[in-house]
């Protein structure tokens, strides 16, 4: 019957002895720390004390009280609240969905049950709720070695994150809907003439359409034919690619393409985001990756183009006014040095203390030649593949990204790793720990945890490039962080500095013009301060009324 089928959960005193039994004491601790058993009266009374469990109605008064954790399922809202009402909150946070996310549970849509339910196992009156996850989590963070990243790094940066989402950024709407009008007679001419070497008028924005004319009607063979999981002949990029002198039809769609991609992902809604301040607020994404880099949406401002044609025109749509200035802080070769300091490999530590030219120098290793002899063609493929065995690429990846033969490829990075051998060495140790254990780590303690099943080559890549990855999103933070806490210390409570965006390795700040001279040193001594490694930290400075074209910053004395 079905009753019989239905599902009947072990008892947790079974469980513990089971656990006990098999020696699971991790699991044991986990039981005792989400143990729905209730608290005595006492106990909650004490950490009601210490602790404040606070939202849109909790009274100034208790949010400036010190010595007492405040608790919340997400404080960046709340923060963002409490600016509006001249509000100002004192004294420890705690964001039960940052404390979650550290311990790799981060879903994309929950509420505050949501964490009751998969740290707890079950959901009560919220209240209870959030004092329970904050003694939990809070024991959690010890266990995974976490606590220190949480509350030096974590928690300091999101009422920086609250007032950057505020304070958003100037963009001049006129600029960028001249760019949308170029755009849109671009696509109409590039339409037309589509068209014409088609022979027939089709939907360019369809990918069944683009398939049936390419290999229906103009009986094109690809090299490789690639299928969608629903069987559909693929017309992506790489298959395109493949087809660029087979048909004059095939660059010109390519072109549209690329054109329509930057109208429609990044003019339009830029221009739908323009506030009525004429700023555009961004949402910034704390819990968003794995790694702990920050991510953007509503728009995303950390993906504007940086190759297309349209790249300054764009950029430069990002303005400031007198009596203020944008600087732009941006880490030279952030990950190759951490690359560096991370493997331990005393050529690649060498180069960069010397200042060498780092591309160049694997091009010369892998090339066989003398620096001096390397050409800009050589220079590039140095630089594909330094970043390429950064994300663990292999040979038919860099021959694809690089242009070369697979042989060649196979070659070049025989060659890097003779010439760096203990990056070889020290990415072997990464995917042997990351096999061992289903999880691998940063120096900080930052983990990423991978699931069961994957494919080995897929964790493999990411673990591999996870320390660095993840290290680079802690010293960004770090520097996030340092920058604040210095233009407060200089220049007062409301500083003339004002942080607008964090886009990977490269913090964008507004600075009142006549302290420029003297914010601009300390903002870089922070950036190149934030965490002391084996290799020295670089931060490249630029200046401007517009971010397209900025200009690089040289100190007046």
């Amino acid at each position: 019957t079905l009753s019989d089928l239905a599902f009947v959960a072990p008892g947790p005193e079974n469980v513990r002895e089971y656990f006990s039994d098999l020696g699971f004491q991790s699991l044991l601790k986990r039981m005792d720390a989400g143990t729905t058993r209730e608290q005595p009266k006492a106990s909650r009374k004490g950490e009601a004390e210490r602790t404040l469990v606070c939202d849109e109605n909790t009274a100034e008064s208790q949010l400036q009280a010190p010595g007492t954790v405040k608790i919340a399922p997400a404080w960046k809202p709340l923060l963002k609240s409490y600016a509006a009402s001249g509000i100002r909150v004192a004294g420890k946070l705690f964001d039960i969905s940052v404390a979650a996310w550290m311990l790799g549970f981060a879903p994309k849509n929950s509420d505050a049950h949501a964490y009751a339910t998969h740290f707890l196992g079950r959901a009560s009156e919220e209240r209870d709720e959030q004092y329970e996850l904050f003694r939990v989590l809070s024991e959690r963070m010890k266990d995974e070695g976490v606590v220190k990243l949480f509350e030096t790094v974590e928690m300091p940066l999101v009422p920086i994150l609250a007032e950057m989402e505020n304070r958003g950024i100037v963009v001049n709407r006129e600029a960028l809907e001249t760019i949308n009008g170029e755009i849109k007679r671009e696509c109409e001419k590039l339409t037309e003439q589509i068209y014409q070497n088609a022979g027939k008028p089709f939907n360019i924005n369809s990918p069944r359409d683009v398939g049936t004319i390419l290999f229906q009607v103009l009986k094109l063979k690809p090299k490789r034919m690639k299928r969608t999981p629903l069987g559909q002949q693929r017309t992506d990029r790489e298959v395109l690619g493949s087809l660029r002198d087979a048909h004059p039809v095939i660059p010109l769609i390519l072109q549209y393409r690329e054109e329509f991609k930057i109208q429609s992902g990044f003019i339009e809604p830029l221009i739908a985001a323009q506030g009525k301040d004429g700023r555009i607020h961004t949402t910034f994404l704390q819990t968003g990756t794995a790694t702990g880099r920050l991510a953007s949406e509503q728009p995303n401002l950390q993906n504007i183009p940086q190759e297309s044609r349209w790249a300054v025109p764009i950029r430069n749509a990002f303005e400031t006014g007198t009596p203020w200035s944008l600087v732009s802080l941006d880490y030279s070769q952030l990950e190759l040095r951490l690359l560096a300091h991370e493997s331990g490999d005393e050529r690649l530590a060498s180069a960069f203390k010397r200042g060498d030219d780092i591309h160049r120098l694997t091009a010369a290793a892998i090339f066989r030649v003398d620096a001096s002899a390397v050409t800009p063609a050589m220079r590039r493929t140095g630089k594909t593949l330094n970043f390429g065995i950064v994300y663990g690429m292999g040979a038919r990846a860099f021959s694809e990204t690089a242009g070369v033969s697979r042989e060649e490829a196979e070659r070049f990075i025989d060659a890097y790793f003779k010439a760096f051998p203990k990056v070889k060495a020290w990415q072997e140790n990464v995917k042997e720990y990351v096999a061992l254990h289903g999880f691998v780590a940063n120096r900080n303690g930052r983990k990423r945890w991978f699931p069961q099943g994957a494919a080995r080559g897929v964790i493999e890549r990411a673990a591999m490039n996870m320390p660095i990855q993840s290290l680079g999103a802690d010293i960004i933070k770090q520097a996030m962080i340092g920058a604040r806490e210095k233009s407060r210390r200089a220049f007062a409570l409301e500083a003339p500095i004002h942080l607008l965006l964090s886009i990977h390795d490269e913090l964008l700040f507004e600075v009142r013009d006549d302290i420029l001279e003297t914010a601009i040193p300390m903002l870089q001594e922070s950036m190149e301060h934030a965490e002391q490694l084996s290799v020295p930290l670089i931060a490249d400075v630029k200046v401007g009324k517009r971010w397209g074209t900025m200009h690089p910053y040289h100190h007046s004395s």
